[in-house]
């Protein structure tokens, strides 16, 4: 009879083993059936915002002080709050900008900021930067030429698949984004050909 810990790295094997299968994807776009995997997420605006000169004055901005101007409908905001924090945003997304033109497609998707409970954990900065922040990824690949969003096709499914888009955006999907940026040979056809229907 197996013991517990050979069962555990059993399974702990079969995973792994399924996990790099999902990745490898031999050349193969990822159907929908295809488990979702957890794609290793490196945004560069939470990167850029531990830096001392903004974490310093993120922790000082992003909390609620005496006197500030509440809104309570159609939500509880506080305006003071984001009036604090926003011009950070501004400034981290400035700082990001010309470094995006510097990546990979591949490295670009892996900054896409993803609702997986990581970063800045209140409304007010993340608002402040992961909208506006995954909009300028989204725009910096659709600039880049066709043959370097190729990589797209065969990206693997994502495990957290929407963007963040902020407290009121809307749920918006990584896998269609990347099917978007980079539609199948199938998808352009559907696309030029009129509905049959």
């Amino acid at each position: 009879m197996a013991t517990k810990r050979q069962l555990s790295a059993g399974k702990l094997a079969w995973a792994l083993g399924v996990g790099a299968l999902s990745l490898c994807s031999c050349g193969k776009p990822p159907s929908a059936s295809s488990p979702p995997v957890a794609v290793v997420r490196t945004p560069i605006f939470d990167q850029i915002a531990a830096e001392p000169k903004y974490s310093n004055a993120i922790a000082q901005a992003d909390q609620d002080l005496p006197g500030d101007r509440w809104e309570k409908k159609p939500f509880n905001i506080n305006h003071s709050r984001w009036e604090r924090v926003a011009p950070i945003g501004r400034e981290i997304l400035l700082e990001v900008k010309p470094k995006l033109k510097e990546m990979t497609v591949a490295e670009l998707m892996h900054c896409l900021k993803v609702q997986d409970g990581s970063g800045f954990v209140t409304c007010y900065m993340g608002d402040a930067l992961y909208p506006e922040g995954n909009n300028m990824i989204i725009v910096e690949i659709k600039s880049r030429a066709a043959a370097e969003r190729e990589v797209l096709r065969t990206w693997p499914r994502d495990k957290y698949g929407f963007l963040d888009t902020g407290i009121q955006g809307p749920p918006v999907d990584v896998d269609e984004v990347a099917r978007d940026l980079a539609p199948s040979p199938e998808d352009l056809q559907k696309a030029k050909s009129p509905d049959d229907t």
